[in-house]
This record gives C-alpha cells, structure tokens and sequence, in this order.
C-alpha cells in the first residue's frame, strides 16, 4: 500500500496473480483499479475474465456491458460475452453477441468459427455456412472448416463452389488422397 493510487503497480501485480491462478488476489486489484479510474479498460477487461474463471458469470456479464460503453477493443469484449453466455447454456444470447462482434467489424477469427458452429448446432445451415466462408477467408489455413465447405457445397450441387476448394486442400496437403 506504499502506492495507494499507483495503477501501474496494482495492474501488474493484478498480471501476476491471474496468471498465478490467485484469482481473489488478482480481482481485488482489479476492483481497486476501477475504483481509482472507472474507465480503465484494462482492468476492467481482466476483472470480467477473472469473474468468469470464478464462475461468477453475471458480473463477468456486468463488467464487459460497462466495457460495450467505450471500449476500443468492442468485438474482443463481444466475444467474451458469448463464451459467457456459452457458459451459462444461452446460445442464442451468445448468437447475438457475436454478431455484434461482427457488426464492429472483427477480423478474430474465432468470431466468426463460433457463431457458424453454433447456427449449425440450432439447424441454420445457410447461415452457418456463410460465417464458414467468412472465416475460411480470414483463416484459409484451417483444412477442416475447408473440408466441411467443401462437403456443404457439394451436398447442394454447388460444384462451383467445390472445385476451387477441393483444389485447394490438396495444395495444402498433397499426400492425403482422402480429400
């Protein structure tokens, strides 16, 4: 305490502990942080992580709303959102936050893989496919996602569509004669 408005110091150590696991210690810190500076993005981003590795989901919710306010980092806060909603069994809450992670303009990848997932999972294929496609764009390296378009288009007559894939994982892995 021989720091008593030092964020700097607080933040760091804050570090220290979550990666320590000490995640009482390290919410603390945090909380003490946003007493300071209510609007410190940082800590309030890590406080809302550290409530979701201790379950406490509804504040882990609470924090990141408070982010969606100002945050420059809007489609990582999304995304958080939808894995706790994701925690708590709310797929369509997750759904939509994931599109408001896409609505910000994200270029996370993950983003766009979890959504599909998930409206493949609730029976939108179309849909699904669609964020498939944007996410093979963002990361056209996943071999699997591209093996699943491929099937997709295929299972619709889109030929089209197929070929220039098919193409493409064997490019990508030339030995497997499976694809």
């Amino acid at each position: 305490q021989a720091y008593p408005k030092n964020i700097d110091v607080r933040l760091l150590l804050a570090k220290v502990y979550t990666l320590l696991n000490y995640y009482d210690k390290s919410r603390v810190l945090y909380e003490e942080i946003t007493a300071i500076d209510e609007y410190h993005e940082e800590s309030l981003f890590h406080l809302s992580l550290v409530y979701g590795a201790q379950k406490k989901f509804k504040k882990s919710l609470a924090t990141l709303a408070r982010l969606e306010e100002f945050s420059e980092r809007l489609p990582l806060v999304h995304l958080y959102q939808a894995k706790i909603h994701l925690e708590m069994s709310n797929d369509m809450d997750a759904i939509q936050a994931l599109r408001k992670a896409i609505e910000a303009k994200t270029e996370h990848p993950e983003v766009y893989l979890l959504l599909a997932t998930l409206l493949e999972a609730k029976g939108q294929r179309q849909e699904a496919i669609k964020y498939y496609e944007e996410y093979s764009q963002i990361n056209a390296e996943d071999i699997e996602v591209l093996k699943k378009l491929v099937d997709e288009y295929i299972a619709d007559s889109n030929y089209d569509k197929a070929l220039p894939l098919l193409g493409e994982l064997h490019r990508m892995d030339p030995t497997n004669h499976k694809i």
